[in-house]
This record gives structure tokens, sequence and C-alpha cells, in this order.
């Protein structure tokens, strides 16, 4: 007698496999037999999105490009015909994400307008392939945005699941959203390429009417002189508190109106990514839910500490009252440093019965500062407070190390250096003047790292007996002048470990001219560290040994 697990066992099997991305056991277990097809290919298309072939497509050997985007082109056949009533299964009702950015970039490959577009548009979809004329005459083109729309059209129709939608370039009407919104009782995220589509007052009124479960915006660019407005307008015109989390990637035109109007959903805003003004982060006092916060100073050349005193004060005060921070960038944010050290220095949450030490209840996570300056005495502040943050585990500091000395390293080194659990350290600008002992003190005071990228002058092979114990190095990459020769590299090849430096990458960016490599060298150093963890080994000279210093350079 043969056993049959029950139905219900199988979809709860194939959905961790869709947990796992594990497009090739669905794909098996879908082809096994009509029991499973039907979990399998419910798993397998919520999460289509994830299946990256735009990416796989760029990246490959141009003899695999083809054969990708034919499967690439495939699976978007299948969910427009499955839309149609075409196909035996309705892959379209398995949807969670509509990607038509996706669409668009398969559209717009160069090897996809040959043969594959032919194919693509054969029968059905023969009435989706709409044209537009090009510059040469007597030529026409696919009209990519008007395609992209209404594959949208046709698939919203029968996707009751989706609980999001990604636009391309050519969503810049609303018309589109119209439709396809009172249809996405799901909807959760709307991702937007140019977010002037939000202008229109009616789409949050029927995001209101038939989205109860709306809570996440992504928004590539909007710059027009009614932005700040238009989104205010449409923040407070959806249910309030729901939004979790607003990204505005690009250049925007958001100002003190939008701000203001996030405060209406302080209670659930956990994620936020803006290029704003620094001075408006003021506004955002009532926001201390925030778990994620990445901001950039569109100028890059702010001095709020200075200029505005009391918006810096009121910032800072901000940041400490945000006890669920996890993830916090300010990227090109000359004050960011002396606004951080305060939170930094705070209390996390006390979470549990006992709370004689809070201070040992670290919560960031993430932590990347870009854009202040060494040399200023903020700067020194902020790397000693950086050593209150041991539960870190990315770090990323980019700054400007003219002016300082050798006290500006130790501190530093010294501070990231206690945290003990840090796993990636990108150090760009601040470590312009390391020498071999501040390299071998961070690597020896951080057993768990995975991934360093450090510059330093004069780098040479005293780093490597520190490096060589980090048991889980995966990647290392040295940016400043370097003076490593083949006995010292060979050393620290002969001490790595699978399976922990399997597949570990090692790049030497600035190699002085001075003792540098020599090819044969190069290669015996790249096959040595191929053979014993498959790791890689890339060697660049500072300067093309073959041109003059100041070659090229005007008098």
């Amino acid at each position: 007698m043969v056993l049959q697990l029950p139905v219900d066992i199988l979809h709860l099997i194939c959905n961790e496999l869709s947990n796992q991305i594990d497009f090739d056991t669905l794909y098996n277990c879908a082809q096994t037999n009509k029991q499973l097809a039907i979990p399998a290919l419910t798993s397998l298309y919520s999460i289509a999105h994830h299946s990256n072939f735009s990416d796989a497509a760029s990246n490959a050997f141009i003899p695999h490009q083809e054969t990708l985007l034919q499967k690439w082109a495939i699976l978007w056949r299948s969910i427009i015909l499955s839309s149609l009533d075409r196909t035996y299964f309705i892959y379209c009702r398995y949807l969670r994400e509509l990607d038509l950015n996706d669409l668009g970039q398969l559209f717009e490959a160069d090897k996809f307008r040959t043969k594959i577009e032919k194919k693509f548009f054969e029968g059905e979809l023969s009435k989706l392939r709409i044209l537009s004329n090009t510059a040469r005459p007597n030529t026409e083109r696919l009209d990519i945005n008007a395609v992209t729309n209404r594959v949208g059209d046709v698939v919203t129709e029968k996707a009751p699941l989706l609980e999001a939608i990604s636009s391309n370039s050519g969503l810049d009407s609303s018309s589109a959203l119209r439709k396809w919104i009172p249809m996405l009782s799901k909807l959760q995220e709307l991702k937007l390429f140019n977010g002037k589509t939000l202008a229109d007052p009616a789409i949050p009124e029927l995001i209101t009417a038939h989205c109860p479960f709306f809570r996440r915006l992504w928004i590539f660019l909007w710059v027009t002189p009614e932005s700040d407005h238009q989104l205010a307008t449409f923040i407070q015109g959806i249910p309030t508190p729901t939004l979790h989390s607003l990204q505005i990637f690009s250049a925007n035109g958001i100002g003190a109106e939008s701000f203001l109007g996030l405060n209406h959903h302080a209670p659930t805003l956990k994620l936020l990514r803006l290029s704003a003004k620094p001075a408006h982060l003021a506004l955002l006092s009532s926001c201390t839910q925030i778990e994620t916060l990445i901001l950039e100073d569109p100028t890059g050349t702010s001095d709020l500490e200075h200029d505005d005193p009391s918006a810096f004060a009121t910032i800072a005060s901000w940041l400490q009252s945000c006890h669920y921070l996890r993830v916090l960038e300010f990227n090109k944010f000359p004050p960011a440093a002396a606004l951080i050290t305060p939170a930094l220095l705070s209390p996390a949450p006390d979470n549990s019965n006992n709370s004689d030490d809070t201070r040992a209840l670290p919560h960031l996570h993430r932590l990347q500062v870009e854009g202040y300056a060494m040399r200023h005495a903020s700067a020194r502040a902020f790397h000693e407070a950086l050593a209150h943050q041991r539960g870190l585990r990315t770090l990323v500091l980019k700054g400007d190390a003219e002016g300082s000395g050798r006290a500006d390293c130790d501190a530093l080194c010294e501070a990231v250096g206690a945290i003990g659990g840090l796993r990636d350290l990108k150090l760009r600008g601040v470590s312009e003047f390391f020498a071999n002992e501040h390299v071998s003190y961070l690597a020896g005071n951080l057993p768990e790292l995975e991934h360093l990228y450090v510059e330093g002058w004069a780098i040479g092979d005293g780093v490597w007996g520190a490096l060589g114990g980090l048991r889980k190095l995966q990647w290392i990459s040295f940016m400043g002048l370097t003076q490593f020769t083949r006995e010292g590299l060979m050393g620290f090849v002969r001490r790595l470990r699978r399976p922990g430096n399997e597949g570990i990458v090692v790049m030497v960016d600035n190699a002085d001219l001075e003792g540098r490599l020599s090819e044969e060298e190069q290669a015996e150093v790249r096959e040595a560290i191929l053979e014993r963890v498959d790791g890689r080994f890339e060697y660049t000279l500072y300067r093309d040994p073959d041109l003059s210093e100041f070659e090229g350079e005007s008098d």
C-alpha cells in the first residue's frame, strides 16, 4: 500500500521551499505527480519575482545570454498566457508580486529583439504587441511602456493574491493604477519609478477603499515643484496610522510638508529612506518607532551644528529616543558623526526584568556614516562611542582623513576592535593613514570578521599573520598603497581553511611599483588560493609601470 501525505502537509513543505527560494526543488516537485503539482506551482510562482534572470543575463558570458533570455521570456509568457486562460494551470493566480520593471528589462535586452521577440508574441500574445515609430524613417520598435502597462491590465484582472506592484518608467500616468487598485484587495506595496503617478487624488481614495493591507511605498524619483505637497497629500490620504515604510531612492522635492505628514503614521513607521535637507529631520520627532533609517544630504555640504543649532539639538534628541533602531545610515552627511554620538551612548530599552545595566543591551546591527571629517573633535567622540555598540554586525565609515594623525587612527581602531561580533567592516578615507599594526589590531580583535575593506599606507606582509587567523574571512580588499611579497601572500594562503574561508576573495588594488609581484608570482598565488579554498586573487598596480608618474598632467 502506498502512503500519501495529506495535501496540507505538501503545501507546508512547498511553502518552506519557497521561503528558501529553492526554485530547482520546487520545479522537480511540480513534475513529480498531479497531487504535488498544485502546491509546488503555487509556491514556485509566488516567488517568481526572485528569479533574477535580469542579473544573470547581464553577467553571463555572451553565448549563455540568449539561453537565459529564452528562459526569462518563457516565464513571462506563461504568466501572461495563464491570465488569458490559455494554460493548464493558472500560474497568475499564485503571483505575490507583479514586477513590470523586470518585464521592461527583458524587452530592452538586445538579444530579445531577434527571434525571441517573435516567439514571445506568437498566438494569443500577438494582440499585446504594440509598436511605435522610431527616429529612422519607415521603422518601428516595440513600445515597451505601452506593452508593460497592457500586461498589467491583463494580469491584475486574474491575480487576486498580488501584494506588490513594481512599475517601469512608463507608469507616469495614474490611469493604470486607477484600473488596477480596485482589483487588488491584498495589495501591500507600490514600487513606482516616478512618484508623480501619485499626484492624482483618486489614488489614496482607491487604496483606502480597496486595499486594507497597504503598508509600503517605494519611489525611484519624484522631482516636480509640487512633489512635497503631493506626497504629503497622499500620506495623509491613506488610513492613518498604517504606513510601515517610505523609500525614495533618488532626486526628489520632498520637504517640510511631507515630513510633518509622516508624523500621522508615527506608530507604524518602521523604515524611512530619503534624500532630504538635514534640518527637516527635526520635524520627525514623533516617529520614534523607526527600525531602519537611511538618509542622504542632497548637497553634501550642510553644517547643521553651526547653521541651525536648535534643529541640530532636536534631531540629536530624536535619534536618542529611537530605541528600536537596527539600521542607521547617513550618506554625504557632514554633521552625522556629531548627531549620532549621543544616540550611540544612550542605553537601549530594557526588555528584561533586570534593569541594573541597560547599557549592556546594544541595539544597532548596521551603521553607515559617510561624509564626515576625522580632524573635527566630534569625529574622535563619535569613534569612541562606537565601542558601546557591541551588537553591531556591519560598520561602514567613509570620511576625510586629512589633518588627522596617529592618535586618531589608534582611537578608531581601539573603538572598532571593541565591537567583538563585527562581521562586515568597510573603512574608506578614514583608514587612509593606517599602518600594518592597525590592520593587525582589527583582525586580532574581530574574530567573526567576514568582509574587510581597508586602505592604509605602505601596508605589507606584517598583516598576514593576524588576517590568517580569521576563520570566517570571505572577502578582503586593500585600497591603499601596499607592498606585499610572494612569500607573504603564500604564507597567508597556507593558513586558509575550508569551509570557513572557502571562496575567499583577496583584492590588492594599489600595489606599489617597488617590489611588485611578477606575472609568474601573481599566477602562482592565484593557483594556490584556488586550489586550497576555491578562492580568487586580484592584483592591480598603483599605476601603469610603463608611464611616467607625471605623464598626462598639464603644466
